[in-house]
């Protein structure tokens, strides 16, 4: 699960082509999804596709055109997305559309819920600008509150990815009712200050109804 049959290559020879060196799940020359195929689907294994627009379909000339879809700058996978329902989606709602009709479109539109059903979206979070502007204030490089607080190394749309990803992790309730979510990147994410270390753990805090409080490096 999760791999090309053939290598992805380019047109001009390239030992890594589509590679993002920042990203060593890039390299992979037969990966799908960056590794993740729960995450994202990836039509061509260039990048992967993180949101789709709707798919059309002609009833005249019994045709479907796929929509539109997208991917993340950093080449990063968004598990804001549907996760395994977008590729279910997008496998029932592109392939058997045109074979199953009307059919094959609500097929694909089914297969949308199947990941958030399965717990693999983190639309249990919610960025709010409040909670966004807390965490970059107090945790990020260039914070003007950040003195001796745990920082976060990157910039705001990779925190706000790590924050997102947290979504998929089972939170833990704290005495005040919050929700506490400790995540490992498996790679550096920022300064602990408890430590004074570099981690590759991080916090995330959000009211129970999902609202972000604060996120930080370290553990709570």
């Amino acid at each position: 699960m999760g791999r090309f049959m053939s290598p992805d290559w380019t047109a001009t020879p390239d030992p890594t082509p589509y590679a993002d060196q920042n990203n060593p799940q890039s390299l992979n020359l037969y990966s799908y999804g960056l590794n993740n195929p729960l995450r994202a689907a990836d039509p061509d294994g260039h990048r992967p596709v993180t949101k789709c627009a709707p798919d059309t379909w002609n009833d005249k000339t019994n045709t479907l055109t796929a929509g539109k879809c997208t991917t993340m700058d950093d080449g990063s996978i968004d598990p804001s997305s549907d996760g395994l329902g977008l590729i279910l989606g997008w496998g029932a709602g592109k392939l058997l559309g045109p074979v199953l009709g009307v059919g094959g479109r609500m097929l694909g539109a089914a297969f949308d819920g199947i990941g958030e059903a399965l717990g693999l979206s983190s639309d249990a979070i919610t960025i709010t600008e409040e909670g966004m502007e807390h965490v970059l204030d107090r945790h990020a490089a260039d914070g003007t509150k950040n003195a001796g607080k745990s920082l976060f190394n990157g910039s705001k749309n990779e925190i706000k990815s790590l924050i997102k990803k947290a979504g998929s992790t089972t939170p833990t309730t704290q005495a005040n009712g919050n929700l506490a979510r400790v995540v490992d990147a498996g790679r550096t994410i920022g300064v602990d200050s408890a430590t004074g270390a570099p981690t590759s753990t991080y916090t995330v805090i959000t009211k129970a109804s999902g609202n972000l409080v604060t996120a930080f490096p370290g553990k709570p």
